[in-house]
């Protein structure tokens, strides 16, 4: 999920002792455990009433403190559990990847059980989509409660969608320039930035303090190179996906759960399309915009009542 919302794993002596998970361990260790983590760890039997048991005990249990582990049924979860309205959707999001994971750990030899990051941010989108609906059509829902759930999920489509596809574009457009044989400071990199911003949003971010040095503090640009455009691919195959689920689409169901079920079989690509998604065509990221339309008309009805 957008840069990430596991918090309890701030990468710190300090924090690590704090949780007791391993002590005096290195980077490099906390890191692999957090992978570990964010797709939830498959012991044994199959998942949908554990899935189920972790979503009610979750949603009722006591605020957890930094460390603490929630163990529900045969699935761990690891995680800040506040009960505030980002700690339910951490729940649901996380239980996305516990599934996908679990259902791959099923289906799939030991060697094709690991999916892809291409894939990896569909399943845990898709409940969160999910859980969204399941809010606004609560019949007892206040309208601040609406506005509440209608903005957090404006927020994420802008903060998953466009912006990381707005970084995606700077990640290319600055690599062109290397490739080119071109200068590069860091007058170069921010101009790259400024233009896009721009072109995205129609702002100008040099009336923001320091803003155009955006691309300094975003760690995926230089440790993990062509990275970010996959947020955005997740959520937009998974909104498509979602959205063939809600409307009855023949089929639809069950080329979702095989998707899960692939694990890493196949090229993340191939996945996608024979699950319903081809990202050649432009109906595949336009299931996006329809939603961030619609959730804007909702919201501005909201805010005129």
């Amino acid at each position: 999920m957008p840069q990430h919302r596991f918090q309890f794993f701030r990468y710190s002596t300090a924090r690590v002792s704090q949780i007791n998970f391993m002590v005096e361990a290195r980077l490099r260790e906390i890191h692999r455990i957090a992978l570990l983590c964010r797709k939830g760890i498959h012991l044994r039997q199959r998942f949908r009433l554990r899935i189920i048991r972790a979503y009610v005990q979750a949603l009722h249990t006591k605020p957890l403190v930094i460390g603490q582990k929630l163990c529900l049924g045969k699935i761990l979860f690891l995680l800040n559990y506040d009960g505030t309205l980002d700690s339910v959707f951490t729940v649901a999001h996380e239980s996305g990847h516990s599934m996908h994971s679990m259902y791959a750990a099923e289906s799939q030899p030991t060697m094709l059980q690991d999916y892809t990051i291409f894939v990896a941010e569909i399943a845990s989108t898709f409940n969160e989509h999910a859980l969204l609906d399941y809010f606004l059509t609560l019949p007892n829902a206040t309208k601040e409660e609406k506005i509440m759930v209608i903005q957090k999920a404006i927020d994420e489509i802008v903060g998953t969608f466009y912006r990381q596809t707005l970084f995606a574009e700077y990640e290319y457009l600055a690599n062109k320039e290397v490739a080119e044989n071109k200068p590069i400071n860091h007058q170069v990199l921010s101009q790259i930035m400024i233009d896009l911003y721009k072109k995205y949003y129609g702002l100008d971010i040099t009336k923001e303090n320091l803003k155009q040095y955006v691309w300094a503090y975003i760690p995926h640009l230089f440790y993990t190179p062509f990275y970010v455009y996959q947020y955005a691919t997740s959520f937009a195959a998974s909104f498509k996906l979602y959205k063939d689920v809600k409307e009855n689409v023949p089929g639809a169901f069950e080329k979702y759960t095989n998707l899960l079920k692939s694990g890493g079989s196949k090229y993340p690509v191939e996945q996608v399309k024979e699950a319903g998604v081809d990202f050649t065509k432009k109906d595949a990221y336009m299931a996006v915009v329809e939603r961030m339309e619609t959730l804007v008309d909702e919201l501005e009805k909201l805010l005129e009542e």
